[in-house]
């Protein structure tokens, strides 16, 4: 798709250190608006991925307590231990290499979005697009300043917003989502931590029955966050697509 500036923005001077297409007004340079469709696709795409495949890690924490519950009634065999570690392995594969694409895409979609709100007519953003994505490393910030990263990208991404336009249940009165997502994001991290743990510790028969069942408790907390962070991303994307649309007034329109 073709960049575009907002139409708001008075055209000024360009220079050469400026990207192609920037365009300058009173406030400074403006970057043009570019859609962050292709990488909100690939982010839903791994977070899918990571959706069943945490079903499935469910199912098979499941299968894993019979196999265990099984043994510790003395009906040992090595064959069902050995057959539920290696199902147990390859999912925990699959899901590590969705997490790394989910990360690097979800960044990089997370990066764009909030770079295209100047262009959006976000008058003064609180961060930059680079401390948008930087917060995410950073000890102690990391845990509530993507969060406001996310309701400024909410709040400036809001096609209701524009004056005179019509009202919107996505409008950004309601930070329902955005809370939701920070909510089982937080407390994702939180169990997984508290199962790592328990993974290094767990050495008798009775402690490996709670770790597959604290794992199981993880598992379906992941499909929860995967589903709603879905929802932001394409809810996000869909409303920055719309206020752009409504903005130049007669743009084609974009779709997801």
């Amino acid at each position: 798709m073709e960049d575009h500036v907002n139409p708001y923005a008075s055209p000024g001077e360009s220079t050469d250190s400026a990207p192609p297409g920037t365009v300058w007004t009173e406030r400074g340079p403006v970057i043009p608006y570019a859609t962050a469709r292709p990488r909100a696709r690939w982010t839903m795409v791994f977070l899918s991925v990571i959706l069943v495949g945490s079903l499935a890690s469910a199912g098979a924490s499941w299968m894993h307590l019979g196999v265990l519950q099984k043994t510790l009634d003395g009906d040992f065999h090595q064959s069902d231990i050995d057959a539920s570690n290696l199902r147990e392995g390859l999912i925990a594969l699959v899901l590590l290499a969705a997490n790394i694409g989910t990360i690097v895409s979800f960044l990089m979609w997370f990066h764009r979005a909030h770079r295209n709100l100047p262009a959006l007519g976000a008058a003064e953003p609180r961060f930059s697009p680079g401390w948008a994505v930087g917060w995410w490393f950073i000890p102690i910030m990391n845990l509530f300043r993507p969060y406001q990263v996310a309701k400024e990208i909410w709040k400036g991404s809001d096609p209701a917003a524009i004056p005179g336009a019509p009202d919107s249940p996505w409008s950004r009165s309601s930070l329902a989502l955005v809370r939701w997502w920070w909510f089982f994001f937080l407390l994702m991290n939180l169990a997984g931590q508290v199962g790592a743990q328990l993974g290094i510790r767990a050495s008798s028969i009775e402690e490996l029955l709670i770790l597959s069942q604290v794992d199981m408790v993880i598992s379906l907390i992941t499909v929860l966050a995967a589903l709603v962070t879905i929802f932001l991303v394409r809810r996000v994307t869909v409303n920055q697509d719309e206020r752009f649309w409504r903005l130049t007034e007669g743009a084609p329109k974009p779709v997801v």
